[in-house]
């Protein structure tokens, strides 16, 4: 994956950088909810922040990661998993099965 990294000031010592180019797609949950696949690791909207600003987190419960969207574009995201993606062969079935 292409990245083009910048450092953000003030950000509690974690690498924050913006994406380029990134492997995304979108599914539901067992439940509904919309989540999103960015490569292989799924994630579940958080909250609104300011100015309209969507947080999206690792559906995995102890895992940091996040993405900020506005406008559907990512202006910041922290792509450091402490857990292996999702096998390519469960998320095609969840998306079948969900859809």
């Amino acid at each position: 994956m292409n990245q083009c990294c910048i450092d953000v000031a003030g950000v509690k010592s974690r690498e924050v950088h913006l994406l380029c180019e990134i492997n995304m797609s979108g599914m539901y949950s067992q439940r509904g909810f919309r989540l999103r696949v960015i490569d292989d690791f799924k994630f579940h909207f958080h909250k609104f922040l300011a100015n309209g600003i969507e947080r999206w987190l690792c559906t995995q419960r102890y895992c940091t990661v996040y993405v900020k969207y506005d406008g559907g574009e990512v202006i910041e995201e922290y792509l450091e998993h402490n857990h292996k993606p999702d096998p390519s062969g469960r998320l095609t079935r969840q998306r079948v099965g969900n859809a």
